[in-house]
């Protein structure tokens, strides 16, 4: 799911940011398939770039974070985030308030130009049942991408299925993320999206993985 996630940004960075490079903000020290991947995907691109988000000791996610998207806008860059909620490996929620103004914030280049806003991609594995991108829900007004990935947690043990959905503004993502999925011929079996549904979540929801399902 993670790699259907990047592909799909990177894609839509190509066609709409033609030119522009592409930055992936992401811990360094925690989610080691989550890293292994992103390095792998920014080793094929030469536009593409992993920076390292501290987020251990001294270190707290979001003012790590502010510091990071600052930089990113002065180059004209396009930042996209891949964090865990809880901060893995601190154990702990972040002041997610806070996280939202960071997020929100607008920012100008070193040319004064406005800089491409952040897509915060929340890995959900281990709190899938907490709305984060429903309408008025906390990160509703930034675009924000929420996923699983394969794992056997959602859905208890007994598929391990990995899933993703966004907010309203992050429809044309989403459409990108499915294609690639798709390129992979990885999609979620019939199966799995009814095992995924019926234990992960309290109501219908998308599924980002088989658009088709409800």
């Amino acid at each position: 799911m993670q790699y259907a996630i990047m592909m799909g940004l990177v894609h839509d960075a190509q066609e709409v940011h033609k030119g522009k490079n592409i930055r992936f903000i992401v811990p360094p020290n925690c989610y080691g398939g989550t890293n292994d991947q992103a390095r792998r995907v920014a080793n094929c691109n030469e536009h593409v770039e992993i920076v390292d988000l501290l987020v251990d000791g001294d270190n707290e996610l979001v003012r790590s974070l502010e510091a990071i998207l600052e930089q990113v806008a002065k180059e004209d860059a396009i930042p996209y985030i891949i964090a865990e909620i809880p901060t893995n490996p601190r154990v702990e929620v972040p002041d997610m308030e806070a996280l939202r103004e960071v997020l929100s914030k607008k920012r100008k280049t070193n040319s004064g130009s406005v800089a491409v806003d952040p897509v915060f991609i929340l890995d959900q594995t281990f709190c899938p049942n907490v709305h984060f991108l429903g309408d008025g829900d906390l990160l509703s007004t930034v675009r924000t991408i929420a996923y699983v990935s394969g794992s056997k947690f959602p859905s208890g043990g007994l598929c391990t299925a990995g899933y993703c959905v966004g907010n309203a503004l992050t429809d044309r993502l989403i459409e990108k993320i499915d294609l690639h999925l798709r390129l992979c011929d990885n999609e979620a079996t019939d199966l799995q999206v009814e095992i995924c549904q019926a234990t992960a979540f309290d109501e219908p929801t998308h599924c980002g993985c088989l658009p088709e399902h409800t």
